[in-house]
């Protein structure tokens, strides 16, 4: 059986991997209504038409920054305001009228002079001041750094930008999956793999590059080892939208089901075509070595509109 899967809601745009138009939130969850001040719904939402960053997420950061305003108080690093903006980052780093200290912050307010300095800062309110301390100016300049730093492309890595720490990262996606609508997916799903294959060797989620660069990147899917030709099954009913070679991914499968996706990378060979439709467990694919991979195993990936989720979700726990 399969339980429902909670996903961060953005909206698909037409290309399965690469970028898209943008990512928008889905509707709030129970627990998103019973958490979220009532009065912020729209602050967010009118901050991701703006700038085309999901409200979820912009709820998950104001959430753990300050508990949605409730605790305002100078950060430990000296970020202030309901969104945590160190005071040279609201302002502009060449401001004169800015400084980052932990004692004593100082920050501008006038929107011409940030702009002229290249803050983030923004007079979302029209009161003609950009004030951190403001949830409207603050929750629209969170929303101004992120499309900034290219949401629209990569999520983790503009969230990242805004805090560089991974766990932060995860914090922040773990958050917005709970603001975000659940998308129960129905039906039957099974392993990709044959049963005896069960050991994941790199699961989802934040990670140092295996390949040696000492940076950490975000695995977006899990790692099976199998051995080169093992049978590679569909986990559900679909229909094969790209069978052929992905850069990174080598030799690929990638199967649209109901509500969302999956994708079968680091094949030696596929065997169905795009258009087919296909049952869950008929054998899709041979595993293999092929594109950016450190040895024989399958990457398996899960995409729920257009954002990769951990693929666990999907399998009964039990």
């Amino acid at each position: 059986m399969l339980f429902g899967l909670v996903v961060i809601a953005f909206m698909p745009g037409n290309d399965l991997t690469g970028s898209t138009d943008g990512f928008t939130g889905g509707e709030p969850t129970e627990f998103a209504f019973n958490t979220i001040p009532p009065e912020l719904y729209d602050i967010y939402r009118k901050a991701q038409e703006r700038y085309g960053v999901a409200w979820n997420v912009l709820a998950a950061i104001n959430s753990i920054e300050t508990d949605f305003g409730r605790n305002v108080k100078v950060s430990s690093k000296g970020a202030i305001g309901w969104m945590h903006f160190m005071p040279t980052t609201w302002s502009g780093w060449q401001n004169p009228n800015s400084k980052d200290d932990l004692n004593n912050p100082v920050f501008d307010k006038d929107p011409a002079r940030i702009a002229q300095y290249g803050g983030y800062g923004v007079d979302a309110d029209g009161d003609g001041v950009a004030d951190p301390f403001s949830k409207s100016d603050a929750i629209f300049s969170a929303a101004y750094l992120l499309q900034k730093n290219e949401f629209q492309k990569n999520p983790e890595q503009a969230i990242y930008q805004y805090n560089h720490d991974y766990s932060y990262v995860k914090n922040v996606l773990n958050k917005a999956i709970a603001f975000a609508s659940m998308i129960p997916i129905q039906g039957h799903t099974i392993w990709p793999v044959p049963d005896k294959f069960k050991e994941i060797i790199s699961g989802f989620g934040p990670r140092l590059d295996p390949f040696g660069s000492g940076i950490m990147e975000m695995h977006r899917g899990i790692d099976i080892p199998v051995l080169i030709g093992t049978p590679v099954f569909t986990v559900a009913d679909g229909e094969v939208i790209f069978a052929g070679i992905e850069t990174g991914y080598g030799t690929c499968v990638q199967i649209k089901h109901e509500g969302y996706i999956t994708l079968y990378a680091h094949l030696s060979e596929y065997l169905v075509r795009k258009g087919d439709r296909v049952t869950a467990g008929i054998p899709i694919a041979l595993s293999g070595n092929t594109g950016k991979s450190e040895g024989p195993h399958l990457h398996f990936g899960v995409i729920v509109n257009n954002q990769f989720v951990d693929p666990l979700l999907i399998f009964n726990k039990s």
